[in-house]
Protein backbone atom coordinates (compact mmCIF):
# COMPACT_ATOMS: atom_id res chain seq x y z
CA UNK A 1 0.00 0.00 0.00
CA UNK A 2 2.81 2.39 0.88
CA UNK A 3 4.70 1.56 -2.29
CA UNK A 4 1.69 2.56 -4.41
CA UNK A 5 1.58 6.01 -2.79
CA UNK A 6 5.30 6.48 -3.33
CA UNK A 7 4.98 5.57 -7.00
CA UNK A 8 2.16 8.06 -7.53
CA UNK A 9 4.14 10.76 -5.72
CA UNK A 10 7.14 9.98 -7.93
CA UNK A 11 4.95 10.30 -11.02
CA UNK A 12 3.76 13.71 -9.84
CA UNK A 13 7.22 15.01 -8.91
CA UNK A 14 9.17 13.59 -11.86
CA UNK A 15 7.64 15.66 -14.72
CA UNK A 16 8.71 18.95 -13.15
CA UNK A 17 12.09 17.49 -12.31
CA UNK A 18 12.50 16.20 -15.87
CA UNK A 19 11.55 19.55 -17.42
CA UNK A 20 14.03 21.42 -15.22
CA UNK A 21 16.73 18.86 -15.90
CA UNK A 22 16.32 18.50 -19.67
CA UNK A 23 15.17 21.88 -20.93
CA UNK A 24 16.61 24.42 -18.54
CA UNK A 25 19.25 22.74 -16.45
CA UNK A 26 19.74 23.08 -12.73
CA UNK A 27 22.77 25.30 -13.09
CA UNK A 28 20.76 27.88 -15.05
CA UNK A 29 18.02 27.91 -12.42
CA UNK A 30 20.63 28.07 -9.65
CA UNK A 31 22.51 30.94 -11.32
CA UNK A 32 19.25 32.76 -11.98
CA UNK A 33 18.19 32.58 -8.34
CA UNK A 34 21.66 33.46 -7.04
CA UNK A 35 22.02 36.43 -9.39
CA UNK A 36 18.63 37.88 -8.43
CA UNK A 37 19.41 37.46 -4.73
CA UNK A 38 22.89 38.96 -5.08
CA UNK A 39 21.59 41.96 -7.06
CA UNK A 40 18.99 42.60 -4.36
CA UNK A 41 21.49 42.22 -1.54
CA UNK A 42 24.05 44.43 -3.25
CA UNK A 43 21.49 47.17 -3.79
CA UNK A 44 20.39 46.96 -0.16
CA UNK A 45 23.97 46.97 1.13
CA UNK A 46 24.80 49.94 -1.10
CA UNK A 47 21.94 51.92 0.45
CA UNK A 48 23.16 51.06 3.95
CA UNK A 49 26.86 51.65 3.39
CA UNK A 50 27.69 54.09 0.61
CA UNK A 51 31.44 53.54 0.58
CA UNK A 52 32.94 51.46 -2.20
CA UNK A 53 30.81 52.67 -5.08
CA UNK A 54 33.08 51.14 -7.73
CA UNK A 55 33.04 47.75 -6.02
CA UNK A 56 29.26 47.87 -5.82
CA UNK A 57 28.87 48.66 -9.51
CA UNK A 58 31.37 45.99 -10.54
CA UNK A 59 29.66 43.26 -8.48
CA UNK A 60 26.23 44.44 -9.57
CA UNK A 61 27.31 44.35 -13.23
CA UNK A 62 28.74 40.86 -12.75
CA UNK A 63 25.50 39.67 -11.15
CA UNK A 64 23.49 41.26 -13.95
CA UNK A 65 25.53 39.48 -16.64
CA UNK A 66 25.15 36.17 -14.80
CA UNK A 67 21.41 36.89 -14.73
CA UNK A 68 21.35 37.53 -18.49
CA UNK A 69 23.34 34.37 -19.23
CA UNK A 70 21.15 32.22 -16.99
CA UNK A 71 17.89 33.60 -18.39
CA UNK A 72 18.89 32.98 -22.02
CA UNK A 73 17.50 29.38 -22.21
CA UNK A 74 14.15 30.55 -20.84
CA UNK A 75 13.92 33.41 -23.34
CA UNK A 76 15.05 31.20 -26.22
CA UNK A 77 12.28 28.68 -25.57
CA UNK A 78 9.69 31.44 -25.13
CA UNK A 79 10.59 33.08 -28.43
CA UNK A 80 10.22 29.74 -30.22
CA UNK A 81 6.76 29.34 -28.66
CA UNK A 82 5.75 32.91 -29.56
CA UNK A 83 6.60 32.26 -33.20
CA UNK A 84 4.06 29.41 -33.22
CA UNK A 85 1.18 31.70 -32.20
CA UNK A 86 -1.32 32.61 -34.88
CA UNK A 87 -2.11 36.26 -34.24
CA UNK A 88 -5.53 37.75 -35.04
CA UNK A 89 -5.99 40.26 -37.80
CA UNK A 90 -5.16 43.92 -37.14
CA UNK A 91 -8.77 45.11 -37.25
CA UNK A 92 -9.75 42.42 -34.74
CA UNK A 93 -7.06 43.64 -32.35
CA UNK A 94 -8.25 47.24 -32.73
CA UNK A 95 -11.87 46.15 -32.16
CA UNK A 96 -10.89 44.31 -28.95
CA UNK A 97 -8.93 47.36 -27.73
CA UNK A 98 -11.96 49.58 -28.36
CA UNK A 99 -14.15 47.08 -26.46
CA UNK A 100 -11.81 47.16 -23.46
CA UNK A 101 -11.64 50.97 -23.46
CA UNK A 102 -15.44 51.26 -23.68
CA UNK A 103 -15.92 48.73 -20.89
CA UNK A 104 -13.42 50.61 -18.72
CA UNK A 105 -15.20 53.92 -19.35
CA UNK A 106 -18.59 52.40 -18.48
CA UNK A 107 -17.16 50.87 -15.31
CA UNK A 108 -15.57 54.18 -14.28
CA UNK A 109 -18.87 55.94 -14.99
CA UNK A 110 -20.74 53.45 -12.82
CA UNK A 111 -18.29 53.96 -9.96
CA UNK A 112 -18.65 57.73 -10.19
CA UNK A 113 -22.45 57.48 -10.38
CA UNK A 114 -22.68 55.25 -7.32
CA UNK A 115 -20.22 57.49 -5.48
CA UNK A 116 -22.42 60.51 -6.27
CA UNK A 117 -25.56 58.57 -5.32
CA UNK A 118 -24.03 57.50 -2.02
CA UNK A 119 -22.88 61.04 -1.25
CA UNK A 120 -26.47 62.26 -1.82
CA UNK A 121 -27.98 59.76 0.61
CA UNK A 122 -25.08 59.43 3.04
CA UNK A 123 -26.64 58.73 6.48
CA UNK A 124 -23.80 60.37 8.39
CA UNK A 125 -24.09 63.62 6.45
CA UNK A 126 -27.88 63.53 6.79
CA UNK A 127 -27.62 63.23 10.58
CA UNK A 128 -25.11 66.09 10.73
CA UNK A 129 -27.40 68.34 8.70
CA UNK A 130 -30.40 67.56 10.95
CA UNK A 131 -28.57 68.67 14.12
Amino acid sequence: MVSKKNKTEELIVNPLYDILKKEYGFKNVFFLICSVISMGLLKTLFKINECGEKIFYSFFTLSFFVFLISIYPFIKKSIKDINLIVWPLFHEIIFKIINVVCFSLVLIGMFRFFNWLYSCIDPVETLKSLK
